[in-house]
């Protein structure tokens, strides 16, 4: 009988000191947690070369945006840059990338070809931080390369405005092509089929071109009330101009023909917007 009262008074005492132990914790991790009511970044972070090529420099900068009220930012700014294999929205998406550089500015190295490369913006003050990226990777400086045509036609049914779209693109394979007038570059493609594109001088809605890195576009709209005919609409790459072409790109040598040179669309891509 004494030795169960005795096993019974430890069994007490074990499960007392159990729950001590258990109530003993003074201090969760919710405890330590310290809640950053500083406000998030307003505004973004830009940069002014998209598309950069080797040896040239981007700067980055803080904009405040397009409020009419807009809210500064508090504190100093920080910037770091990075570079990327992903072709993603924001850094925060990225699974791997690269540390580059700690300023508003970067000088793009030869070993950044072919890599995204991306600003980023933090303020002592603020939490958060602000992300932009180039519109295409780093480019190099090709002695030779080769120009290939593709194209779209759109019709936009619900749009009130420009309601058909043709896009011609000259894409090179390597190098970037600089900013040149319609006037110039109209002479590169021929047009050919149904509708007359080149014709489409109406109004607001004339014929222009814009480049973008490696892409050199041409663009065609107009608007009509009915869906226009459609009919072997061609275009087709001018290869005795490639000489002319080269010296609107940074392409130091020879620019050739790729494939393809001639493109038709025979039917509308349709379009809600």
């Amino acid at each position: 009988m004494t030795k169960k009262r005795f096993l019974f008074g430890m069994l007490v005492l074990a499960l007392a000191f159990g729950m001590m132990v258990v109530g003993c914790d003074d201090g969760t991790p919710e405890d330590d947690y310290e809640y950053d009511d500083r406000p998030f970044i307003p505004g973004f972070a830009e940069i002014d070369n998209r598309y950069p090529v080797v040896g040239e420099t981007i700067t980055a900068s803080y904009n405040a945006g397009y409020s009419t009220n807009p809210r500064d930012p508090i504190g100093t700014p920080s910037w770091r840059w990075y570079k990327t294999q992903e072709d993603a929205s924001s850094l925060l998406s990225v699974t791997n990338k690269t540390s580059i550089g700690y300023s508003n500015t970067y000088t793009v190295r030869q070993d950044d070809v072919g890599y995204w490369i991306w600003a980023e913006l933090s303020y002592s003050g603020n939490r958060g931080t602000n992300d932009t990226r180039t519109y295409s990777t780093a480019i190099g400086i090709p002695a030779t390369a080769n120009v290939s045509v593709s194209m779209t036609a759109v019709y936009a049914a619900s749009s009130s405005y420009q309601n058909h779209r043709v896009t011609v693109t000259l894409t090179l394979s390597d190098g970037r092509w600089n900013n040149v007038s319609y006037s110039t570059a109209s002479q590169w493609i021929t047009m050919s089929g149904t509708p007359s594109v080149s014709s489409w001088y109406t109004g607001y809605a004339t014929p222009s071109v814009s480049a973008g890195g490696r892409e050199l576009s041409f663009s065609y709209r107009t608007q009509s009330e009915t869906t226009l005919s459609i009919s072997g609409l061609t275009a087709t790459l001018n290869t005795a101009q490639l000489s002319t072409m080269r010296s609107s790109t940074n392409v130091y040598n020879t620019l050739s023909a790729g494939t393809p040179t001639t493109v038709s669309v025979s039917q509308w891509t349709i379009s809600q917007y």
